[in-house]
């Protein structure tokens, strides 16, 4: 084989060597600090998420907001298996619908530390048999706004110590809590934001004991209820006209003929006056 000969043969190997290395260079996955079920989600299964442990509805993930979607979603996972457990530094869940998810040994949901979750939407009932309903870490940040969540376990919804600034943001939302041994505490801070404690009566956040407490004694056996603060006009809620109507006005004072989108100030026949949300 000549000279020439020889480079071509040289040149064509390499090309094929390039070739052969391309693919792997191209579509190198991409693994998310997102796992739902024990199941990584990853750039190779995130446009078609399910498994054993979905057991209806859908669920999906947005790498480009870094939001989860859960659409009237059943997710049961087994054994030491997290709900869903999220080591990202910003995530939101999005509720659509009526959502559920169970854990045995595992957390329904849990924000690792440094995270800062935001759970939004329609409803989320959160139950474990053996661990704590939901649980935020070191220097992380758990908001649950504008939606429903139910949560229950041996603890309710909790941080690592209550030292370690966990906190924990309930925004116009509905929560029911229980747990066996604490309801919701081991946070460093729990700021509810156009809520109220509803029950249960003369539960009072305690920066000692870093838990809800009656009398400096941390709740649990008991379930804590937290609901949007309606006077405050902040709740959303689709309230139709009823027969005690007397007046309607609007925010500038004027009086209307019936009820419109957005705040409504509605004085009834009992000489009560209550502001109602329109959606």
């Amino acid at each position: 084989m000549n000279k020439k000969s020889t480079l071509r043969v040289l040149a064509a190997t390499t090309l094929l060597l390039v070739a052969g290395m391309c693919p792997s260079i191209g579509f190198a996955q991409t693994n998310y600090e997102l796992f739902i079920a024990g199941t990584q989600i990853t750039s190779e299964n995130v446009e078609n998420l399910t498994g054993e442990w979905l057991k209806s509805g859908e669920v999906s993930f947005d790498n480009t907001t870094n939001t989860l979607t859960l659409k009237d979603a059943v997710i049961e996972a087994k054994e030491d298996d997290n709900g869903i457990k999220s080591g990202m530094k910003n995530l939101t869940i999005r509720l659509e619908g009526n959502n559920s998810i169970k854990s045995v040994h595992g957390i329904g949901i849990y924000n690792d530390a440094n995270g800062n979750m935001t759970i939004t939407g329609d409803s989320l009932k959160v139950e474990t048999e053996q661990q704590s309903a939901m649980f935020t870490g070191y220097d992380s940040k758990l908001t649950i706004t504008n939606c429903r969540i139910g949560a229950k376990g041996l603890w309710g919804i909790t941080g690592v110590t209550g030292m370690k600034n966990e906190q924990l943001i309930i925004k116009n939302a509905a929560v029911n809590a229980y747990g066996k041994y604490l309801t919701i505490g081991e946070l460093a801070n729990v700021e509810l934001d156009n809520s109220l404690l509803i029950a249960p009566k003369n539960a009072k956040w305690n920066s000692e004991y870093h838990s809800f407490c009656i009398q400096n004694e941390p709740i649990g056996k008991r379930t804590i209820v937290i609901k949007p603060d309606i006077d405050n006009g902040i709740a959303q809620l689709n309230t139709p006209e009823q027969t005690t109507t007397k007046e309607i006005y609007d925010l500038s004072g004027r009086k209307i003929k019936k009820l419109k989108r957005g705040i409504n100030i509605v004085r009834s026949s009992n000489g009560k006056t209550n502001k109602t949300i329109l959606r």
